[in-house]
């Protein structure tokens, strides 16, 4: 493929290619120069196959989509990715689930895109962020004002990292976002509530496995006021009873673009109320 000059979409994930072949994967995608979207995803990419990345992002001023989920890349992947990515301006969605990411590698990225413009899609899920990390991401998202759809589950966030987190979001103008998964707790949802209470473009919000019980229900629903555009609420595995889940469907029974409602699994809802 190195002699299709002309392509602009290659997906080469599942692959299996691991430090080896990810070096002649990149030697070859560095005649690849009109790559709009690249996707390698679980290729088994670690730190040092991160290197050769790093050179061939440097030669992709073109690329608006990459795709670098399920590989373990940990916080020294990230860095040499960020150096190559910093060529890439035009980049509109990256995606790095499950790379093993700390608050190094947070640290790195935050400092790589707060001056990317163009963002649209980020997907952080599955990482190992945490309070510290999600401190540099609140600080990031503030300069981030494209951001259309964001997912951060599975995080290890917790009430205090969270409330960092929405210090940056509460600015933005969301349509999808997934924080399931961060153990926020009651107090976490209130400073959740209080970031998205006025974002009228969100249309999806997933917040399950984060222990909001009936309290952060309630500070939910008065959240979810006037987002008149939600389609989708996720809030599952959350321990909020019959009254919180009367709360939630009392306030979105009148949103007329509202689909979707998952709440029965993990509430403890009685059989009247499901």
């Amino acid at each position: 493929i190195k002699n299709l000059t002309s392509l602009t979409k290659l997906d080469i994930s599942d692959s299996g290619l691991f430090e080896e072949g990810t070096k002649y994967m990149s030697e070859v995608i560095q005649n690849l120069t009109s790559l709009t979207d690249l996707n390698i995803s679980h290729i088994g990419a670690d730190s040092d196959g991160a290197l050769y990345l790093k050179e061939t992002m440097k030669t992709l001023p073109s690329l608006k989509i990459l795709n670098v989920s399920d590989n373990f890349l940990n916080s020294d992947g990230v860095k040499y990715l960020c150096e190559g990515i910093k060529s890439c301006r035009l980049l509109e969605e990256l995606y790095l689930a499950t790379n093993r990411i700390d608050f190094d590698g947070i640290k790195y990225l935050s400092d790589c895109l707060k001056d990317f413009n163009s963002l649209t899609k980020l997907d952080l899920s599955d990482n190992h962020i945490e309070i510290n990390g999600a401190k540099c991401l609140g600080e990031m998202f503030k300069s981030l004002l494209s951001l259309s759809e964001l997912d951060l589950s599975s995080n290890r966030f917790g009430e205090d990292g969270i409330k960092y987190l929405c210090d940056g979001i509460k600015n933005l103008r969301l349509t999808n976002l997934d924080i399931g998964g961060n153990l926020i707790g009651v107090n976490g949802t209130k400073n959740l509530s209080d970031a998205i209470k006025d974002m009228i473009t969100l249309k999806s919000l997933i917040i399950s496995r984060n222990e909001i019980e009936l309290d952060g229900a309630i500070y939910l629903s008065y959240g979810l006021k006037n987002l008149v555009s939600l389609e989708k609420l996720d809030v599952s595995m959350n321990r909020i009873g019959d009254i919180g889940a009367h709360y939630l469907r009392n306030r979105i029974k009148n949103v007329s673009s509202f689909t979707s409602l998952n709440i029965i699994s993990g509430n403890e809802l009685s059989m009247l109320s499901e």
